[in-house]
């Protein structure tokens, strides 16, 4: 009876809550019969065709009505078509749900269209349409290349304003687009949301959003980069404004004889006067212009000629009579009254330093900070709620992400007409299949792109292998493709659906995935050139730089029971690893430095100096021959790392780990326990290394987390199985024989105590979910006080206050214990 209540009042709230959402107030509204002029001008128009109520649908128009009466001043109309009174049927009409969307009209054509869930604020509003104004004169940069292709252009042709932003919509890049589209003319401007592309110019360590002034007017074809200077000012449209109008100006004058005012009163800016003379004028002008350079924006330099000012002015600049020691320098820091005098000897280095002295002086007396603005700073913006990131990492890299939107000609957007076009023209085309509000394809998206980019560079194909599918967009496209999952890759060849690529989520391995499906596999190898290239990893081209490992095949004839089954290995293992093979005289000549004969296979190692091949032993069967190579695959001694520890652990054997430094790991120890791991006597285990370097590394983590105090190397033996660690008891004393008797022991099981024991890990989250009927309550005006409300959220019991909240109430169900490393 009391659930039968609950549901009631649940169905009656929701009832409520749908009649007052649906009370939204539209404002420029379009009608159908000017939609098609209105869409027709020069100039951008915005529209959000409303068809029926979505959530938050009320907050969005508040703040699109605002950000109109903005635009304007930027050229931009927006507009409203009510699809259900006076519907435009071309648009009104469409399938996907446009009322999701506001769409950007140019000269008749959509632009592009932008979600909803992007338009946040005023501020991603205003950006985000800006972006569009300024459509090919503010790139996106999304590469160091991209970056150097800008300067190199501009070089002798115009100063770069360059930013780094955190996301597109936010309250930073809203200013940095106002500001270009008043300045957009005299200065190229673009920016990035990825910090790898800031080293190109500054070693400046970005976490939150930053401008650099790029003065490549002054540099020269020959050149190899444009000077940089870093806007350090408080991002905000008043401040980054005048440093626009500073720069500029010159901020070298000459004082004129009979004033004492400069260019740079009225701008809030610190003021430097050089004084010189005639005789010395112009060797002081050289040196000061040269020193004024790594001051654009900060210091005004005023040169004054001794001999042909006034004594009035210098009355006015504070002296009693004409300065007699020339050159000399003396500043004025802004809201000082007085003068600050340079002590020493005029020089361009002196001048530098003592410039900068008055300036850090100042910074640290007048702290400048982010005005407060109605929006959320820029820290609070990006500050990640613990209920978002309590699963797992990808979540928190995921609400990092949540606002970045990655665009990318290289990998197309498909729909249900383009679908089977990429399909038809693709001999290997890869489709990831993906929904926007997914943690791993937020967090992968940009990295997908990357992989397109590269592929495009190997194929000459300017659009890549590459292509996704948004299932939110285009379900049917997604149904007929048996999508369960996201995001799920699939690869097609030659128009016909080939596999699944359920692989690691990084670029390097897209690209090596599609790079090994370009080839046939096994290949054919005809040449002795030919194998020379292929064990050194550069043949086939397109798959150079891609892998560590490959496998050779050498046979007497391709019709030898050995290299039919070779053949098998290769399709079974098409996409994972290269495999080739040669015929006849040259595979028996290949043979002999292998210390081998044919029938032989081969897997050889690029990167491990240890054991750089390995003969794999005859007369193997197909499935044999794969686990074979899987195995062989992997280093002899190698660095235990995220990304190959599930291929360590898939043999399910006991980790013999070195833990120590950089220098320990090229030192006298790491050789005697790889020389142990060569000699195969201890097959059973596993060898590996971490590095200790960075204190903060997994590698210091994982070894505190097995022992307390540890010594510096450490060897360890870890057996997951059993959930035990044995620490070498003599850590200071790693030797060959005192190694392999240790393991000995081990292996005959008569160490029986080991140093530690793994914790049984329960996998719980640190705090209550979210109260989503309370978030309702707000966002309808129905706020009750905490003492009001007592009701279940997400399976946990809010208290009325006074009443104590029993923990255990509050727990989630517990996970089953995890595997820890």
């Amino acid at each position: 009876m009391a659930s039968n209540t609950r549901l009631l009042w649940l169905c009656i709230f929701v009832s409520v809550l749908v009649s007052v959402a649906s009370a939204v107030t539209l404002f420029n509204n379009l009608p159908a019969e000017d939609f098609k002029e209105f869409k027709k001008s020069p100039f951008v128009r915005v529209v959000y065709f409303y068809k029926h109520d979505i959530p938050r649908l009320q907050n969005f128009l508040d703040d699109f009505k605002e950000s109109s009466e903005i635009l304007q001043d930027y050229g931009v109309k927006t507009g409203i078509v009510n699809c259900k009174e006076d519907p435009v049927k071309e648009f009104c009409e469409r399938k996907h749900p446009i009322e999701s969307h506001i769409l950007i009209f140019k000269s008749g054509y959509v632009m592009t269209e932008l979600g909803l869930d992007s338009m946040f604020s005023v501020d991603a509003i205003m950006s985000n349409i800006l972006q569009m104004v300024l459509l090919g004169e503010v790139p996106i940069v999304q590469s160091s290349e991209e970056l150097n292709t800008i300067m190199k252009i501009s070089k002798g042709q115009k100063d770069v304003l360059f930013s780094y932003q955190k996301a597109v919509g936010t309250y930073e890049h809203r200013i940095f687009m106002e500001v270009a589209f008043v300045y957009g003319q005299k200065y190229k401007f673009a920016f990035t949301t990825s910090a790898d592309v800031i080293p190109t110019i500054s070693t400046f360590d970005v976490r939150t959003p930053s401008i650099w002034f790029l003065q490549c007017t002054a540099a020269k074809k020959t050149d190899k980069a444009c000077p940089v200077l870093r806007y350090t000012g408080p991002m905000n449209l008043v401040t980054f404004s005048r440093y626009m109008k500073l720069i500029s100006i010159p901020n070298v004058v000459d004082l004129k004889p009979d004033n004492a005012q400069t260019p740079f009163g009225d701008l809030n800016i610190h003021q430097a006067y050089v004084f010189t003379n005639n005789a010395l004028y112009m060797e002081t002008k050289t040196t000061v212009e040269d020193v004024a350079k790594d001051f654009i924006g900060l210091v005004g330099f005023a040169i004054v000629n001794v001999g042909k000012t006034d004594n009035a002015v210098f009355h006015k600049l504070g002296y009693g009579s004409k300065v007699k020691s020339v050159p000399s320098v003396t500043m004025k820091v802004v809201g000082s009254e007085g003068l600050g005098a340079m002590e020493i000897q005029f020089t361009s280095t002196n001048l530098k330093n003592f410039i900068n002295d008055k300036i850090v002086t100042y910074s640290e007396d007048h702290q400048e900070e982010y005005p407060e603005t109605e929006e959320e700073s820029i820290d609070e913006l990006f500050e990640v709620p613990p209920e978002e990131i309590q699963d797992d990492p990808i979540a928190e890299d995921a609400y990092l992400l949540r606002r970045k939107k990655v665009t990318s000609p290289h990998i197309p957007a498909l729909t249900d007409n383009t679908s089977p076009e990429f399909i038809h023209n693709k001999a290997v085309g890869l489709i990831m299949f993906y929904v926007n509000w997914d943690a791993k394809t937020q967090v992968f998206m940009e990295q997908y792109a990357m992989a397109g980019e590269e592929l495009a560079k190997k194929t000459n194909d300017a659009t890549s292998p590459l292509a996704r599918v948004n299932c939110a967009d285009w379900p049917d496209v997604c149904e007929n493709n048996n999508i369960t999952r996201y995001p799920t890759f699939k690869l097609f060849k030659e128009m016909k659906l080939h596999s699944d690529y359920e692989g690691k989520m990084d670029k390097g391995s897209v690209v090596k995935f599609v790079s090994l499906h370009l080839l046939e596999s096994p290949v054919v190898l005809r040449m002795k050139a030919d194998v020379e290239s292929f064990i050194t990893g550069t043949y086939p081209s397109i798959i150079s730089g891609e892998v560590e490992t490959l496998v050779l095949g050498l046979f007497a004839e391709d019709t030898d029971k050995e290299a039919k089954v070779f053949s098998k290995v290769g399709k079974e293992l098409h996409g994972q690893h290269l495999l080739g093979y040669i015929v006849g005289p040259v595979a028996k000549e290949i043979a002999s430095r292998f210390e081998t004969d044919v029938p032989s296979v081969v897997v050889v190692k690029l990167n491990d100096k240890l054991q750089p091949y390995i003969v794999l032993p005859e007369k193997l069967p197909t499935e044999d021959m794969i686990a074979s190579i899987k195995q062989s695959s992997l280093p002899t001694f190698g660095e235990l790392k995220a990304s190959n520890f599930m291929a360590y652990q898939s043999l399910q054997r006991p980790f013999v780990i070195l833990f120590g430094t950089t220098e320990i790991i090229n030192g006298q120890t790491s050789q005697v326990i790889g020389e142990i791991a060569k000699s195969g006597q201890f097959s059973d285990f596993i060898f590996c290394w971490m590095n200790l370097d960075d204190d903060s590394s997994m590698g210091n983590y994982i070894l505190h987390s097995y022992i307390t105090e540890p010594a510096i190397p450490s060897v360890v033996m870890v057996n997951h199985k059993e959930g035990k660690v044995y620490s070498y008891p003599q850590p200071y004393d790693i030797t060959n024989a005192g190694i392999s008797k240790w393991l000995d022991l081990l292996k005959g099981g008569e160490i029986t105590n080991p140093t530690s024991e793994f914790r049984e890990g329960k996998w719980k989250p640190m705090m209550p979910g979210y109260d989503f009927l309370f978030f309702i309550d707000t966002e309808m005006g129905l706020k009750k006080e905490p003492e009001e409300r007592e009701f279940r959220s997400g399976g946990i019991i809010r208290p009325k206050a006074g009443k104590e909240l029993d923990i255990q109430q509050a727990e989630a169900p517990h996970a089953p214990p995890h595997t820890e490393l």
